[in-house]
Parts: C-alpha cells; structure tokens; sequence
C-alpha cells in the first residue's frame, strides 16, 4: 500500500510539561494517515519529550469508510491512564467516493442498553485541512478529554458520524480504545 500523506493546516493544543501548560501551535501538520485497523504505536514527540500512544481504526457504515485514530500523550515514564486529553485524528479513506461531500463532523455516541446514550460532538473542535464553506474536507484533528473519552469507551456499543459519515465502532475496536488507557511504559 502506497504511503498516504495528508497536509493540513491545523491548530493543535498539546500539553508542554515544560511550560507549564496548554502551547498553541499554528502551523502545517502532516497527518500520517496510513495506519492499519486495530495498529498501535508508541513514539517520542521531539517537541516536548513526551511519549505518543495511539491507536489507529477503519471504520464502515452505510455512507462509505473513514480512517481515525485515537492518541494520548504522555512523559516518558508516564503512564497513559493519567493522560488528561485524547488526540482525535479523522482522514478520508483513499478509497473513498470522490464525489461525496466530506464535512467537518466528529460526532462519537456511545450507547448501552437501558440507559441513556452518551454524546460528543466534537465538530467545532475539528480543525480540518481546508475549513473554508463548501471545501472538500479530508482530514482533522480534535482534541477529546480524557473523562469524556472513558465515558465513550464504558458504553457496549459505540458509533459516530466522521467527515460526514455514519459509522459504526466493532467489538473489537472497542476493545482496542479501552486498552489504550492501559497501557504503560
């Protein structure tokens, strides 16, 4: 499979244990979208010396296929359960259907039985490669915490609505999400 590479212009808040708090980056950031479903990586951040741990997902439903990915953050020795905010990545599927309309959306549903469903939209947290009205939108980067991300995860069943399409989270991705709090240095 070809390298997919996805250049956008977004602004991405990370935790700078260094300064103390919340740096805010304008800049172009290269999206990495070739992930595999259920891979995961761990790597070193140059920027701030924290560790990456994420996880990369295909997800399917009845409108066509979107690539995301989940990711925390952490000190080197850090362990990632500690982690305050959750790195949200969405990209088209290079398979996708060059005529449809991606939208910047990222709506996450968590929904168990007997109870009532849990919901994050995370759209006006979206940056997105090309946020301008009517623009073709292949990729974005939202910012979810950590808590609400636990509350996602807790529910048996979890789907969405990403880039415009309705999607539905298997079993075993689901699992996927709750080991990536687990995980450890």
């Amino acid at each position: 499979m070809s390298r997919l590479w996805i250049v956008a212009s977004v602004a991405v808040l990370t935790m700078a244990p260094a300064a103390g708090g919340l740096v805010r980056a304008d800049q172009a950031v290269r999206l990495w979208a070739e992930w595999k479903d259920l891979e995961t990586w761990s790597r070193p951040v140059a920027e701030t010396g924290e560790i990456e741990r994420g996880l990369g997902l295909h997800l399917s439903g009845p409108g066509g296929a979107v690539l995301a990915s989940f990711a925390v953050r952490t000190p080197p020795r850090g362990r990632a359960d500690r982690a305050n905010e959750v790195i949200v990545q969405a990209a088209a599927s290079p398979l996708a259907n060059p005529n449809r309309l991606q939208t910047p959306t990222l709506i996450l549903v968590g929904h168990t039985d007997g109870e009532r469903d849990v919901r994050f939209d995370l759209s006006s947290r979206l940056r997105v490669d090309d946020p301008s009205p009517g623009a073709q939108v292949t990729s974005g980067v939202a910012l979810m915490g950590a808590a609400d991300y636990r509350r996602l995860i807790a529910a048996e069943r979890i789907s969405g609505t990403i880039l415009g399409i309705e999607v539905e989270f298997r079993a075993d991705q689901i699992a996927a999400m709750r080991a990536l709090l687990r995980t450890s240095n």
